[in-house]
């Protein structure tokens, strides 16, 4: 199925955070096999690893193309300049407060505040007791299951958190 021409009446739409390494690409996968449409976005800072994550992005994307069981139109990706993202205090004083707790990257300041531009935006990351950003969400946050027809996910319940 050709991703770009398929039926362009997919209800249920996706915004995510695709960086072209395993835990995204895994989620770019797990979605083409549903009736989505998927809106792929990548965080450009000029990182020495960005034309291997650009060509990753383009490999994936077209074996997701040619796999007969694809059933998602994937629109074109969007690359955004973590310079152009607006600026906001308050998420970067939360940052600073919870990068000196937790030592999680800097990556996790410009990640909220483009949050903030794009509704229901899915960042992913793998569940390992090893990987600190996951225990810092398993261990101070509040997530809600969410079922939006096939697509599942967890969002931060931002009442409890």
């Amino acid at each position: 199925m050709d991703i770009n021409t398929a039926e362009k009446s997919n209800p249920i739409h996706v915004n995510i955070l695709w960086t072209g390494g395993l835990d995204s690409s895994y989620r770019m996968v797990e979605l083409s096999r549903l009736d989505v449409t998927i809106q792929p976005y990548y965080m450009s800072d000029n990182r020495r690893s960005e034309k291997l994550e650009l060509k990753a992005m383009k490999e994936i994307r077209q074996d997701i193309e040619r796999h007969p069981e694809t059933k998602c139109r994937v629109l074109p990706l969007k690359i955004i300049k973590v310079t152009d993202i607006e600026p906001d205090a308050e998420i970067t004083a939360a940052y600073k407060r919870l990068a000196k707790i937790f030592g999680i990257g800097s990556q996790y300041d410009f990640l909220a505040r483009f949050s903030k531009e794009v509704e229901g935006l899915e960042l992913c990351f793998e569940k390992a007791e090893n990987n600190n950003t996951f225990n810092v969400f398993h261990n101070n946050a509040v997530v809600k299951q969410q079922h939006n027809g096939p697509v599942s996910y967890v969002e931060l319940d931002e009442e409890k958190t």
